[in-house]
């Protein structure tokens, strides 16, 4: 192997070294299954047979984070059920919020009788506002069912004189709209008190493999103006709210003495939209003008000792106090989207709110090899299929590339002995061999280059296919063969076999499509490159070995192409010789 082929291997794997370091940031952190809703609420909204009317409850709805000392006892719990064919919220009379969200169209596990995913947000009503205005969970607010049972109306007289009005409609898709109307009937000017308005607390999914560990739970905010930022709060950030801070490659463990339960970091520039998510869902809130600050809040898990791990996250959106005319009233208008993390939704709602997604400096080949894959589905509905078909488009794209390096790499291979010739004409002046050799290279039309150039220009797809497909909601539960979800590792005999958990078939095939195509690469005879394929094969099936299902089903069949593309040059060239 000569010195530029050398320093090109070494940069490859150094680079899979750091990117897996980089995709894979906190270790330690568990995922948590997140916890179906409580049996009350869940009760209240299956009741709904006729959404027209309300329904009065006993207060057996999901347990609330607190709850006031009470002299009398508290009204009866109002639940409304709004639904559409994607969506199902349960919105309380308890803090004017929303206390369940359903997914309808999304199962709850990898069984295909599951029932729906569902965020329980009993504990801290979503789109409730916050205690200090008055306006809080604790406050009970009056209900009543619009539009047929697709919206509902809460209201309650705040301090000051205010009357609160609540509307919330419930459309197609996603999309909740909230209106709230601040409305003084008073013959005084009043004002409405600074409050928050906040997202429910979204908890960790359950994955395994190479993703296994890691944070999957983040808040996003967008700063408020022309040229604002996406702030991600995530394995960086998140941690360091609980005052810890991870050392290189986040190996080390953060010390547990002193640590609270939950944290709430408050962020003072404005903002225009807050989200908070997990592996594949998201709530994003948007209101009609920026907010003026909002806050992100997380909670940990007290019983785990040696790491830090998340119980969930959530964040909000902060309001400054306003005063209203006498007569007068002040409308604020919010956007509430509570479904996947599926760009094709996301790119609608406008705002940059589809960063959430966040695809990183490769988004715009992200975004293209995904819409690619989905319009693969759309003609054949399997994701499997989809992706060698993907896979099969992006190696067509290189094929002249990876035709050239291929014949390059023969050339080289056959001028073999007159360079081993001019290395030991030159032995003792490296200068002058160097110079005789490029000589000969270039008078043979040989690049040394060329035989590492594919990967190198393929790099950049895997990393953008990594990164469209580590999140993508589609692949979710998504099966293929024997593989049941292409979003993680095949994980067959999980729990079963010894040091490594699980049997994955896909990454042991890979390995050997990968000592094939080594077998029929040309190569220069050098032992020691011989030596260091072999070490490159090992490595990828060490890295590969519990990736998603979906990534190594992409590499797998894009080697079975080289091999292919090979064969056919083996087979051209022995009909040229007869």
């Amino acid at each position: 192997m000569n010195k530029q082929e050398t320093i090109i291997v070494v940069l490859l794997v150094a680079l899979l070294v750091a990117w897996g370091f980089y995709s894979r940031p906190s270790p330690g952190w568990r995922e948590v299954r997140p916890q179906p809703a409580a049996e009350a609420a869940t009760n209240a909204v299956g009741q709904a047979t006729a959404p027209a009317a309300a329904e009065l409850t006993q207060p057996s709805v999901p347990e609330r984070e607190s709850e006031p000392a009470q002299t009398q006892p508290r009204p009866l719990e109002t639940v409304v059920s709004l639904e559409n064919d994607e969506l199902k919220l349960a919105v309380s009379s308890w803090g004017g919020g929303v206390i369940l969200a359903e997914l309808k169209q999304y199962r709850s596990d990898v069984d295909k009788d599951s029932p729906p995913v569902a965020f329980d947000f009993g504990a801290m009503p979503c789109l409730s506002m916050d205690e200090a205005s008055g306006m809080g969970p604790d406050r009970d607010y009056g209900v009543e069912v619009l539009q047929g049972g697709k919206a509902a109306r809460l209201s309650f007289e705040a301090p000051g004189g205010i009357r609160v009005e609540r509307d919330f409609e419930l459309g197609e898709g996603y999309i909740l709209r909230v209106t709230d109307r601040f409305i003084n009937g008073g013959e005084e000017p009043s004002k409405v008190a600074a409050h928050a308005l906040r997202l429910g607390p979204i908890p960790e999914t359950v994955v395994h493999g190479s993703r296994s560990g890691e944070m999957l739970v983040g808040v996003d905010t967008l700063e408020d103006g022309a040229k604002g930022k996406t702030k991600y709060w995530g394995s960086k950030d998140i941690p360091s709210m609980f005052g810890y801070k991870p050392g290189m490659f986040g190996c080390s463990r953060p010390p547990q003495i002193g640590m609270p339960e939950s944290v709430k970091q408050d962020i003072g520039s404005p903002l225009r939209w807050a989200a908070a998510k997990n592996k594949f869902f998201v709530q994003i809130l948007t209101p009609d003008e920026p907010a003026a600050g909002g806050f992100v809040h997380a909670v940990r898990d007290v019983s785990v000792s040696n790491a830090l791990q998340l119980v969930n996250v959530s964040a909000g959106l902060q309001f400054n106090e306003r005063e209203v005319a006498s007569g007068g009233e002040w409308v604020r208008k919010t956007s509430f989207y509570m479904g996947p993390k599926k760009y094709s939704l996301l790119k609608g709602l406008g705002a940059r709110q589809s960063e959430v997604m966040q695809f990183g400096w490769l988004s715009w080949l992200c975004k293209q090899l995904l819409w690619v894959l989905n319009a693969l589905h759309a003609v054949i509905p399997n994701y499997g299929v989809a992706i060698i078909l993907l896979t099969l488009i992006v190696r067509g794209v290189f094929w002249p590339v990876t035709h050239k390096s291929n014949e390059s790499m023969r050339r080289m291979q056959e001028i073999q002995p007159e360079v081993a010739k001019l290395r030991e004409k030159f032995k003792s002046d490296a200068q002058k061999m160097n110079y005789a050799i490029m000589s000969l290279y270039k008078q043979n039309k040989v690049n040394p280059m060329m035989g590492c150039l594919p990967m190198l220009i393929q790099i950049p797809v895997f990393f953008a296919l990594f990164t469209a497909l580590r999140n993508a909601v589609e692949l979710r539960y998504a099966s293929f063969l024997w593989v049941r979800d292409l979003s993680e590792p095949e994980g067959l005999f999980r729990g079963m076999i010894p040091l490594i958990g699980s049997l994955n078939i896909l990454p042991l095939l890979m390995t050997a499509t990968m000592v094939w195509q080594q077998h029929l690469t040309p190569s220069s005879g050098d032992p020691q490159q011989k030596k260091m394929m072999t070490w490159m094969s090992v490595f990828f099936t060490v890295i590969f070995y519990n990736m998603s299902a979906a990534l190594v089903l992409y590499w797998t069949v894009s080697q079975v192409v080289s091999i292919v593309q090979l064969l056919l040059q083996q087979k051209k060239r022995v009909a040229a010789r007869a």
